[in-house]
């Protein structure tokens, strides 16, 4: 019971010791510098400093696509903002192989003047080739900043870029048809957030309810910009992969809430029609992922294994 006693009146001693001593360098740092005429000296970086300034000047990539006549390369880089730091943003460049000139920039947010073109820090990537080498589609919020839209940029006619979608959520991992007639996307009609598990929930108001936002597989006609949704509104789409004939799709798919349900998603086909029947075709006793359709269009190889998380893949094939 001393010991205790004795314990509790140290401690008491400290905070009151620590309060005064914080007290008076309060009272010290308000009293006015002393002007000697001279500038205070720039404090040496620290290791931990120049650590975190090797890797900021690092170039970092998000992807990289070899167009398939293996001719020609894109890829999504990293921007840095004004204090060099990364700053959130993206962009995508192009050069051919073996180009011994500059890369070239994609892009649609674009500033021009007659002296120069400046390229405006955006969200740009998710480079997708077409099956001829001559186009290729990707993402960019350029119209609104956080509102992804889907362009075609067309090597063909002059680098000309054309705007496909016009459409309110979230757009992800575009994908040529074989025949190169149609985009295949993952869309999120009216998501408030990014999908998947590890992203921060958006904070409710007002009525609470037990609402999500279902991720499914939409396509969109490269002639005439038509969009259309055709997996079934109550099913939650996390991969895909086109069939040699551009009439089908192996998905991995699950009911409802898409942030809960990857772990028991199941393997499926999709008709590309406007019927979109879908047929369930393996439930497997552990995770899946990466489905991909063989070139004869007679098996559908894909990942199976113990996964922890979405992203985190690995197991069989």
């Amino acid at each position: 019971m001393r010991v205790s006693k004795w314990i509790v009146a140290l401690v008491c001693a400290f905070s009151i010791c620590t309060a005064d001593h914080l007290f008076a360098q309060q009272k010290q740092s308000a009293k006015p510098p002393v002007k000697t005429g001279q500038k205070e000296a720039a404090k040496p970086a620290s290791p931990l400093d120049n650590v975190i300034d090797a890797l900021y000047a690092a170039h970092t990539f998000e992807q990289t696509a070899i167009s398939p006549d293996g001719k020609k390369i894109a890829w999504v880089e990293n921007l840095v903002g004004k204090h060099g730091a990364p700053d959130g943003n993206t962009a995508i460049y192009l050069t051919g192989l073996h180009s011994s000139g500059a890369p070239a920039r994609v892009s649609t947010a674009v500033a021009a003047t007659r002296e120069n073109i400046k390229y405006l820090p955006q969200a740009e990537g998710s480079v997708a080739w077409s099956p001829d080498s001559t186009k290729l589609a990707f993402m960019s919020d350029a119209v609104k900043p956080g509102q992804l839209q889907l362009y075609v940029k067309n090597l063909a006619d002059n680098g000309s870029i054309h705007q496909l979608t016009s459409v309110k959520g979230l757009l992800a991992t575009p994908q040529w048809s074989p025949d190169g007639k149609t985009i295949a996307v993952l869309y999120t009609e009216n998501a408030a957030r990014a999908a998947g598990p590890l992203v921060a929930e958006t904070p409710e108001t007002g009525e609470i309810k037990d609402a999500f936002f279902e991720q499914r597989l939409a396509v969109v006609d490269i002639a005439s910009g038509n969009f259309r949704q055709i997996s079934p509104a109550d099913m939650y789409v996390y991969e895909y992969d086109w069939s040699p004939d551009s009439t089908r799709f192996a998905v991995i798919a699950a009911n409802g809430n898409g942030d809960n349900n990857w772990y028991i998603a199941n393997l499926y086909t999709l008709d590309a029609g406007p019927l979109g029947m879908m047929k369930p075709i393996y439930k497997p006793p552990l995770q899946i992922a990466n489905p991909a359709w063989s070139p004869d269009g007679k098996t559908i190889a894909f990942i199976a294994g113990l996964m922890s998380d979405e992203p985190s893949v690995g197991g069989d094939i």
